[in-house]
């Protein structure tokens, strides 16, 4: 299940069946993500936040954020990561 929130909106709930992949995330960001948020807000007025899981951070999906969200999204490999310090 993914469920956003924004402000005083909800965004979703989206249900996945079985284990969410990198295919599944990119689908879901493309088509029903994005698409919610800029039903609510402009997208350059969203940060996007993401944790560390695979899925979120794929190269593909990291590549279909970068132009989508210019600088306006959180997570590992996104703007401003700085690959010689990383954690745990």
């Amino acid at each position: 299940m993914w469920l956003g929130l924004l402000g005083h909106h909800v965004i979703g709930t989206f249900f996945i069946e079985s284990e969410l992949n990198v295919q599944k995330y990119g689908k879901m960001l493309a088509q029903r993500i994005l698409p919610g948020l800029r039903k609510v807000r402009r997208l350059q007025q969203v940060f996007y936040t993401l944790d560390r899981v695979f899925s979120h951070t794929a190269c593909t999906n990291v590549a279909y954020l970068n132009p989508n969200l210019p600088q306006r999204w959180i997570g590992k490999f996104g703007p401003g990561y700085n690959n010689n310090h990383q954690t745990g």
